[in-house]
């Protein structure tokens, strides 16, 4: 089983004209990773490019990543699976940033959450496939600190003013983002056991109480 790369791309497509924040979002949901491996001798998609523009963002190389991890999820292959979402979180961290409004938030939210969950993953197999030595340990998780500490960087320095409430369109501010990437780089530390670096989240985001408005959830998953 593959993804269909020009229906994914029609979906996209859809999704942007519709101009609907979580609509684009669910584009990029990834499935679970399968438990039982396929030995598919390596999937003739892989790589194979999803070209797309719209609105001037190039959404190619972001598109083209995203479906490599699926197919390699479908496969349960969970460390090619890390590599293709590493791949794509950076990718669309260009499309992020060539925007100044807040509408692909969202996105940016369902991009972070598969990253940490398929480098979880991802270390367990490798982990696996180390004989259980221990040299894999953590590896890609670790990885994936630094992506979603790129992507908290991309939502907290916008210089728009954080309006709580506000929706997400033209004129809202990224910082609209920040607590529930937060949220996710605490869950990392706290399996890495690096408690100490949530001191450089905590402070400049209760300095300026963006702990205090948003989301409900997010709020209370932050205290």
């Amino acid at each position: 089983m593959v993804i269909d790369r020009r229906a994914k791309r029609d979906k996209l497509q859809q999704a942007l004209s519709n101009f609907d924040p979580y609509e684009i979002a669910k584009v990029f949901e990834l499935p679970p990773i399968s438990p039982t491996p396929k030995n598919n001798g390596g999937n003739s998609q892989q790589g194979q490019s999803v070209s797309f523009q719209d609105s001037g963002l190039d959404w190619t190389s972001t598109l083209t990543n995203y479906c490599d991890a699926v197919n390699a999820a479908l496969d349960g292959e969970a460390l090619k699976c890390y590599e293709a979402q590493s791949a794509m979180h950076s990718s669309f961290h260009t499309v992020f940033s060539s925007l100044s409004e807040n509408w692909l938030v969202p996105t940016m939210h369902i991009i972070c959450i598969n990253t940490h969950k398929v480098a979880v993953a991802s270390d367990k197999e490798a982990s696996k496939n180390d004989g259980g030595k221990g040299k894999e340990a953590h590896s890609n998780l670790q990885k994936a600190v630094t992506l979603l500490q790129e992507s908290y960087s991309k939502t907290s320095n916008d210089r728009k003013e954080f309006k709580s409430g506000a929706p997400l369109d033209e004129e809202g501010s990224k910082k609209a983002g920040v607590l529930a990437i937060v949220n996710e780089l605490f869950a990392i530390y706290f399996r890495l056991n690096t408690l100490r670096l949530c001191k450089n989240l905590l402070r400049p985001v209760e300095s300026r109480r963006l702990h205090e408005q948003g989301n409900m959830s997010e709020m209370v998953t932050y205290r």
